[in-house]
């Protein structure tokens, strides 16, 4: 049981697993889970039902991982603001929509405005806020 245990560990940490594969490790349990959503290969669609996962640490990989829709990044932004100033899809996130910031709710805007390594642009994005 161990070994399938191990194997199970390694397809969900592989970027060779295909998707359908990662999705039902992803529900097989929640340290699978954790894995899945770490990997580079996970696609949009698993990370967005990723992203309301019940566990919290799901959740905060889910904010770091680059592949992430940016609806999800921002429903994930109060909660976990450092994974989401962290991720290197943000710059292009603002490129492409400058008012990205404009869209997330107030508490996850406070969130990232109280960081340190909040970008000086988001600073003064969020300071048209109330």
């Amino acid at each position: 049981m161990s070994g399938l245990r191990a194997e199970q560990k390694r397809a969900a940490q592989s970027e060779e697993t295909p998707p359908a594969e990662l999705e039902q490790l992803a529900e097989h349990s929640i340290e699978l889970a954790r894995l899945v959503a770490r990997n580079q290969a996970t696609p949009e669609a698993l990370l967005r039902k990723l992203g309301s996962h019940r566990d919290a640490t799901v959740r905060k990989w889910v904010t770091a991982h680059a592949s992430t829709p940016g609806d999800v990044l921002g429903a994930l932004a109060q909660q976990f603001p450092e994974q989401l100033l962290e991720n290197p899809i943000l710059d292009f996130l603002l490129l492409e929509n400058p008012a990205f910031l404009d869209g997330l709710p107030v508490g996850a805007i406070r969130a990232i405005m109280k960081r340190r390594s909040t970008p000086v642009a988001m600073l003064r994005a969020g300071g048209r806020h109330d």
